[in-house]
């Protein structure tokens, strides 16, 4: 999948690929899409690729609920046989990442064979009928005992050089059909057996040069997925991009997304069926001179650059270098005139027009490498964002500010996870921000609900608090604050924010339980929208249950309110009167405050759900 798995043969980088002849599409027809339908959602895919082979995965890190399939990565071929080469590990992962479907029960789990490392045995494993079917059995049999949903295979490659040592052959481009078929036929066997429909999947070079060693338009009929590997496009020779979308001006030469999707489809496979890839991580080089934007210099020496969180939150227009956009490619790139480094790389915007390609098309979805290398999820949620984004009509669109750190990250991250979720499921739009910086009136115009997710009432840029307070002021959307949202008062050398202090109905933060309570919520209007399906009361399983200066009630209408004498373990820090479900109706938008919100296991409990989708629904006038 990506070439930066260290072979037990020599580590370092490998740049074969950049040595294939590049595929000039000015005579390649149009995308079409195929007849056939896959077995697969309506919506398109979201394929994380996760590492295995690095030892344990935490998968409390991994957002079930903003992926479709996760490829386990990677099952080795060894004797013929698709083996477990780390099994102690492998057995723990696999089961955690089973687990994972108790947060998303659609999500499905593949094991993907082989990789850049692995691959140099694939040959001498499909080469006759025996070698195949053991081949295909051995690989069916541990998604058997896993209890998983199906096989990816990446091989590297069939019938020309992948990493130093591998065997290759002609024979391959019949036996990389014949061996997609043998699998096939071990996977209906499983689903007679789990009545469950088995995944079978494929990684393949976004090059005109696989396509020439394989029989893809054959080989795709056994597939569900083709998954593009159109990344990994870069020069040895001059600084250029490794996940361009389309061809550059400067370099017509150069491989990119575009020209993959449309050989792939040339070759026969259909439209639906293919993926595009996108790139977690960048490609860094030190050219010879700081001239320019440092784009087509000369190369003087490489290696892989860093994830994308690193990317953004420590390379971007900081510590010497400048972010650049190569329109014509559609992608970024940096360069630090400075110290002559060059990174390639997707970001946000280079994302957001693979995924907007991907629907323009009709392509099967997007896949990633790999999970690990973003691990704040920027990319992750612009996947989310723009590929579900205006799908089957959307009801209306919601802006969602949350914290991108502090004691509540977790629940942010949950909490967009199931939003993500449910998005999809209602048909509305989403749009993650973890600042203030592009607020205003006009960005505004763009949503009917604005979520604050655990974001504090401080620190926000002083145009974007004056058109939040006339967004809510003059109705032009609805509301819905979560717990931060209260601490009201004077924090980190900020002044107390008096419109939202009257907002929240006038009330002043003063404590809090450091060691969380269980405490049972009441419900006081039952026929108010918001509380529609909660049975009461309900209980919410250890919070942090701010107390204030006094109680709103007098200013707001009381939705529901905590029993201080339920605290489990009790705990002296008590209001008399505590509500933490309320709305304030002398302001014209449809706005309601819920103070749970600190942990991510709210998210797991359903009477918190309701409330949180009941809220959702009514402050968007839905």
């Amino acid at each position: 999948m990506m070439k930066y798995l260290h072979s037990p043969k020599k580590g370092g980088i490998y740049l074969l690929m950049l040595l294939l002849p590049a595929f000039v599409n000015a005579t390649t027809p149009a995308l079409r899409t195929s007849e056939k339908k896959t077995a697969v959602q309506v919506k398109p895919v979201i394929i994380g690729y996760v590492g295995g082979f690095r030892g344990l995965v935490n998968t409390e890190k991994i957002a079930a609920r903003k992926l479709t399939h996760i490829n386990y990565a990677f099952v080795n071929v060894q004797h013929n046989r698709a083996v477990l080469t780390n099994e102690k590990t492998d057995t723990i992962n696999l089961r955690k990442i089973n687990e994972l479907k108790a947060i998303n029960p659609d999500l499905k789990i593949l094991i993907s064979i082989g990789g850049w490392a692995w691959s140099e045995n694939f040959s001498d494993a499909v080469l006759t009928d025996t070698s195949r079917k053991a081949f295909a059995a051995s690989a069916v049999e541990i998604i058997r005992k896993y209890k998983l949903d199906g096989v990816d295979i990446d091989w590297e490659y069939p019938g020309r050089p992948g990493e130093e040592g591998n065997v290759y052959r002609p024979e391959d481009k019949q036996n990389f059909t014949l061996m997609f078929a043998a699998i096939r036929k071990e996977l209906d066997q499983l689903q007679k057996e789990t009545h469950q429909y088995k995944l079978l999947t494929t990684a393949v070079g976004g090059f005109k040069g696989f396509l020439e060693t394989t029989e893809m338009g054959k080989a795709a009929k056994y597939l569900d997925y083709v998954n593009l590997m159109t990344y990994d496009f870069y020069s040895d020779k001059n600084a250029g991009h490794h996940t361009n979308l389309y061809t550059p001006q400067n370099n017509p030469a150069a491989h990119s997304g575009d020209k993959a999707v449309k050989a792939y489809v040339a070759a026969g496979v259909p439209v639906e069926k293919l993926v595009m890839g996108i790139a977690f991580y960048g490609r860094r080089f030190i050219l010879a001179d700081s001239t320019g934007t440092g784009l087509g210099g000369k190369i003087v020496s490489q290696s892989f650059g860093k994830g994308y969180t690193f990317t953004k939150d420590s390379l971007i227009n900081k510590n010497g270098f400048r972010a650049y956009r190569d329109e014509s490619a559609q992608a970024p790139y940096l360069f630090n005139a400075a110290t002559r480094e060059f990174i390639t790389y997707d970001d946000d915007w280079s994302v957001q027009q693979k995924c907007e390609y991907v629907k323009t098309h009709k392509m099967g979805g997007v896949m990633f490498w790999e999970y690990a290398s973003d691990e704040k999820e920027y990319l992750l949620d612009q996947i989310n964002t723009t590929l579900y984004a205006s799908y089957d009509n959307p009801v209306f669109s919601a802006l969602v500010l949350y914290e991108g750190g502090g004691h509540h990250v977790d629940f942010s991250k949950a909490a967009k996870g199931w939003l993500t979720q449910l998005a999809g499921e209602k048909h509305f739009n989403l749009t993650f921000i973890n600042n203030t910086d592009s607020i205003n009136d006009d960005y505004l115009k763009k949503y009917q609900l604005f979520i604050q997710l655990d974001y504090a009432p401080y620190n926000w840029k002083p145009a974007a608090a004056e058109a939040f307070e006339r967004y809510v002021n003059e109705g032009h959307g609805g509301w819905i604050g979560f717990h931060h949202a209260t601490l009201l008062g004077e924090f980190d050398g900020f002044p107390m924010w008096n419109w939202f202090h009257n907002f929240m109905g006038g009330i002043r933060f003063v404590n809090y339980i450091p060691d969380f309570a269980d405490g049972k919520v009441t419900i006081e209007d039952k026929k108010h929208p918001v509380m529609k399906g909660i049975t009461s009361p309900f209980i919410i399983q250890k919070e942090e249950w701010y107390t204030y200066d006094k109680s709103p009630r007098p200013q707001v209408h009381v939705l529901a309110s905590v029993d201080e004498n339920s605290y489990v373990p009790a705990s002296d820090r008590k209001m008399g009167d505590h509500p933490v479900v309320w709305t304030n109706e002398h302001y014209k938008a449809r706005n309601v405050y819920i103070f749970m919100g600190h942990g991510p296991a709210l998210l797991d409990n359903p009477a918190y759900t309701q409330l949180f989708k009941n809220a959702i629904f009514w402050a968007a006038g839905k």
